[in-house]
């Protein structure tokens, strides 16, 4: 069960992760099998009977930054809801000092 930030428990639904994936990874170099896989296993992966809507974030943004920055910040901006410019330029600053990963389709 997903525990969401209104404190209501939904079905983890691994399709609506899914879709989420592939809006942030569109036009990108990452195959649809990664991110089937991502989110398909995410529920496997999961070793207690609920996880906040929170951890499922976090979780999915440290995925899609090990892929690719650009999915990275594209699901970035809507999970932490950015308001403005300047923190789409904050977040790209402190990608440009670690190092960058970008993995080809295979």
């Amino acid at each position: 069960m997903v525990a969401k930030r209104s404190a209501r428990l939904e079905v983890f639904n691994p399709d609506k992760l899914l879709d989420k994936l592939r809006i942030a990874c569109n036009k990108r170099p990452i195959t649809e099998k990664q991110l089937r896989d991502f989110a398909y296993g995410f529920e496997d992966e999961i070793q207690k009977p609920e996880i906040s809507s929170e951890e499922i974030g976090l979780r999915t943004l440290k995925f899609l930054k090990s892929l690719d920055d650009v999915a990275y910040i594209r699901f970035l901006s809507v999970y932490r809801d950015f308001d403005s410019v300047d923190r789409f330029i904050e977040e790209i600053q402190q990608l440009g000092e670690a190092p960058s990963t970008v993995r080809r389709k295979e």
